[in-house]
């Protein structure tokens, strides 16, 4: 699911015009502040994100101009311009990206560090934003278990300033418009963003393709400040100056994650940012309230500022499997400040001196470092998490069952092959398992929480006889009560997915005489019953002659991070993993109820009980020989606790269903 975490790209400082503005870098605290915070602190801040958008607009001003004008002196150089490009963003990337690569070495189990070392190869590449965007999907780990999630918009920015460059060079050099070209191409890139807000949030969070016109509005600027050859009144601008003080006011106070994000709401912020930047210096909130000092300050440290804050938060709460209380998050964040004020003192500005500025070596060295760094990242995914390391080792089975987005069992070529549903290539996320190359016995339905029982059941011996098919991706229920909604999106389930997938399943029953027996999960709910009027309709849909449905239970859930309890580096156990006997009674009497609504509206349905499988002599746990039986922190179980299911259900059946099981050894 996508969470609009804002994030920043580097500051442009040293790509200034001519005269340095103060209140340039004041509106550059306002926009890090403002994400920074959010981060920290996001139902205080929950406008936060747009801060972003601000600083594409003052990066395309800052840069863009820079360019312009060095195109009109006759003096441009791609070569000079990438070199300024890699003395700015690298030395503090770099040093984030291996403060980063230490901690996770010590502090991260198999698989989170497998992560790190990707996102930290995609970054050193700056492509960060499309891995984000290929991660995406319904069992992406959450926003803040990525620690470098938020470099996804210097990937966007660096990949505008590949092309862009280029573009601007062609169109002095054969006199085309530079502000016409620049209009041409913001108008496409604002309708591929409102083309694909609705449809697919995460593209158009995530895409160059839909950001760049909020650079754009900034190297527009630009470009008609340079040609402009009167001045605006001073009541024009202070007016301009007030304007873009509120539109982005309005964007903080007013937008929130739940708007499709950038679309329309996105011209506020990124309006705002351009009318005061735009407002010139001597404006009155310019003058008088972002060049400030301390809002100065700030905006001088505002990329390593960015760069550090978020990972200093999410390894925290990787770390205790929850959100950080509120004074731990503040105290992070002053931590932020110390480390940007350091990273600023000694890293940026001896690289950014008149002397290294000449030193055709340092931007060789710097690149020579970044590739290396990119190399340690893949070598962390590659092997898997590096698995000998002593953190990895000291959690062994929490990392071979927490994993999170890898769990192996979603699809393969055998079922693939054989139940192909067309026009499946479009589905966010979509599950087809079949064991073996053969026609299938068993059919398994009802998205995730029935796509977990695969391997339980799938390599259990006493159904050696069996081929288990698993396919679909929608919790089973009649299509009027289960559609999400009318609008077609990336989700599977949306406009008329739940009816062809439906449509789909039953075509497999009816083409595929050698399934006897449908096991549907994923079900909830036994006190909404509208909810069970839609069960009951679509398991009168499946029951059919010579076909035996059994409906799993629903299973327990957490409401926390299931690794808190267990220790790991640098964290002992946080919560306890130990059912209630209350929980246990009040599941129970909500699944009993469930079997007895639907066996009312579908005779001869059985109904098995998986919960069992968590409870030993009477004792109930989401542990079980030191492994969790939760893999990806909250819902679905682990590959452990499907055996453990699969164990428990091949029981039951010798006394309620013995038709399905293979002879005892």
């Amino acid at each position: 699911m996508l969470d609009k975490t804002g994030t920043l790209p580097a500051n442009a400082a040293d790509a200034a015009q001519d005269s340095y503005r103060h209140d340039i870098d004041g509106l550059r605290a306002v926009a890090v502040l403002a994400v920074v915070f959010f981060h920290a602190f996001p139902t205080g801040f929950p406008g936060g994100f747009v801060g972003v958008d601000i600083f594409f607009v003052i990066s395309g001003y800052l840069i863009s101009g820079h360019i312009f004008q060095s195109l009109s002196a006759g003096r441009f150089s791609l070569l000079d311009f990438y070199s300024r490009r890699v003395r700015r963003i690298f030395p503090a990337l770099i040093t984030v990206l291996l403060a980063c690569l230490a901690f996770g070495w010590f502090g991260l189990l198999a698989n989170e560090f497998m992560f790190l070392g990707k996102h930290i190869a995609a970054s050193a590449a700056f492509v960060a934003n499309l891995v984000f965007w290929s991660e995406a999907g319904y069992f992406d780990d959450s926003a803040i278990a990525k620690p470098l999630l938020h470099l996804w918009s210097l990937g966007v920015e660096e990949q505008f300033y590949i092309a862009w460059p280029l573009l601007a060079w062609a169109a002095w050099r054969w006199r085309i418009g530079a502000l016409g070209l620049m209009l041409a191409v913001a108008f496409i890139s604002m309708t591929i963003n409102l083309m694909t807000v609705h449809f697919d949030p995460t593209a158009a969070f995530y895409s160059p393709l839909s950001r760049v016109w909020e650079l754009l509005i900034g190297a527009g600027l630009a470009e008609i400040e340079r040609r402009r050859s009167t001045s605006l009144s001073q009541s024009s601008l202070a007016a301009a100056s007030v304007m873009g003080a509120f539109l982005i006011g309005i964007s903080l106070w007013q937008i929130r994650e739940s708007d499709a994000f950038p679309g329309l709401v996105a011209v506020f912020p990124t309006v705002g940012a351009a009318l005061l930047i735009a407002a010139g210096p001597n404006a009155p909130i310019n003058r008088y309230v972002l060049a400030l000092r301390p809002a100065v300050l700030i905006g001088l440290i505002s990329y390593p500022l960015y760069l550090w804050h978020w990972p200093l938060l999410s390894f925290t709460r990787i770390v205790e499997s929850a959100t950080p209380d509120r004074p731990v998050r503040i105290g992070l964040i002053l931590l932020t400040f110390v480390l940007a004020a350091l990273t600023y003192r000694f890293i940026e500005r001896p690289v950014r001196s008149e002397r290294a500025k000449k030193s055709s070596k340092l931007v060789i060295a710097l690149c020579v470092v970044m590739g290396l760094v990119g190399g340690l990242g893949a070598d962390a995914y590659m092997s898997g998490g590096n698995p000998l390391r002593p953190a990895a080792q000291s959690a062994i089975k929490v990392s071979s069952q927490y994993v999170g987005s890898m769990w192996a069992f979603t699809k393969n070529e055998n079922c693939l092959r054989r139940f192909k549903m067309p026009g499946v290539e479009d589905y966010g996320w979509w599950f087809c398992m079949l064991e073996k190359d053969e026609l299938p016995t068993i059919l398994v339905i009802g998205g995730s929480f029935a796509n977990q029982l695969y391997p339980g059941l799938a390599h259990n011996k006493r159904l050696a006889d069996q081929n288990v098919l698993s396919i679909g991706t929608c919790a089973q229920t009649h299509t009027e009560t289960g559609s999400l909604n009318g609008e077609l999106n990336i989700n599977p389930c949306s406009g008329t997915r739940r009816a062809d997938q439906n449509a789909f399943i039953d075509k497999i029953l009816n083409d595929t005489p050698s399934i006897h027996t449908v096991i549907v999960d994923g079900l909830s709910d036994s006190s909404n019953a509208e909810y069970v009027n839609g069960v009951s309709q679509r398991l009168k849909e499946l029951d059919r002659d010579g076909v035996q449905i059994v409906v799993f239970a629903p299973h327990y859930k957490r409401d926390f991070d299931i690794r808190g309890c267990f220790s790991r580096p640098f964290a002992s156990p946080k919560f306890v993993c130990d059912i209630p006997p209350a929980e246990y009674t009040n599941l129970t009497k909500a699944n009993t109820l469930l079997e007895q609504q639907l066996a009312s509206r579908v005779p001869g349905i059985l109904f098995f009980e998986q919960n069992q499988a968590f409870c030993k002599e009477g004792q109930c746990s989401l542990i079980a020989d030191g492994y969790p039986l939760i893999r990806d922190g909250y819902y679905h179980i682990s590959e452990h606790a499907s055996e453990l299911v699969g164990d428990a259900f091949v029981k039951w059946a010798e006394t309620n269903y013995p038709a399905i099981l293979s002879p005892k050894d």
